[in-house]
């Protein structure tokens, strides 16, 4: 994935949505192992401040903080966006990883009901609007070079178009499952044992990896 800085590259900054668990968690641990840069952002704070804590033990060499953001909120983006990049001084790399899942029924259509029910968009909110938020954040579109999108979803088509306007000066947009200039497939991060393993299966089942 050409759109990752490398050890090489020097140290940069990249930020990480949803980073406290799931694949957010080894994306930030695959940027601290390569001695960058890496903002948590997430809204879980026990686990977040957890994270960011091993890692900077694990990795010296690694500057890691952790931010509480709610991606479905423009406010709180913007806030940590400025507050990240006041603190390192850049952001090189967006992964837009944050997402939820319904958990079981579709807020969308709630056909058992006998009146109809305001639909809980919370889905659209957090996996949609989020990766469109980050898509448009930055005052300065060359501010940063490269954004990694990792919902794999129906809300992917909605995000297509956005991430195809913006003027990014590197890879265009990196979206995992769909192809807006180019499709990455890598195998899954390991584990460090089978313990994590179901813990990460379990999250994913439940809608929170």
């Amino acid at each position: 994935m050409s759109a990752v800085p490398t050890k090489q590259q020097g140290r940069q900054t990249a930020i990480v949505t949803g980073g406290a668990s799931g694949l957010g968690t080894a994306i930030a641990e695959h940027f601290a192992s390569q001695g960058h840069n890496v903002a948590i952002l997430d809204v879980s704070v026990d686990a977040g401040n957890e994270l960011a804590s091993k890692l900077v033990a694990d990795y010296p060499e690694a500057k890691v903080i952790f931010k509480k953001c709610d991606v479905s909120s423009w406010k709180d983006q913007a806030e940590t966006f400025k507050e990240v990049y006041t603190q390192y001084g850049r952001i090189d790399i967006v992964v837009a990883n944050a997402g939820i899942s319904e958990k079981g029924r579709s807020a969308l259509a709630s056909i058992e009901d006998d009146e109809p029910q305001e639909p809980n968009l919370k889905v659209l909110d957090v996996d949609l609007s989020g990766v469109i938020y980050w898509s448009n954040i930055s005052p300065d579109k060359s501010l940063y070079d490269n954004m990694v999108v990792t919902p794999l979803s129906t809300l992917v088509d909605g995000v297509v178009k956005f991430v195809e306007d913006t003027s990014l000066n590197g890879e265009l947009a990196e979206i995992h499952g769909r192809d807006p200039g180019k499709v990455t497939l890598r195998p899954p991060h390991e584990v460090v044992d089978e313990d994590s393993r179901k813990n990460l299966e379990n999250f994913w089942r439940l809608g929170w990896a």
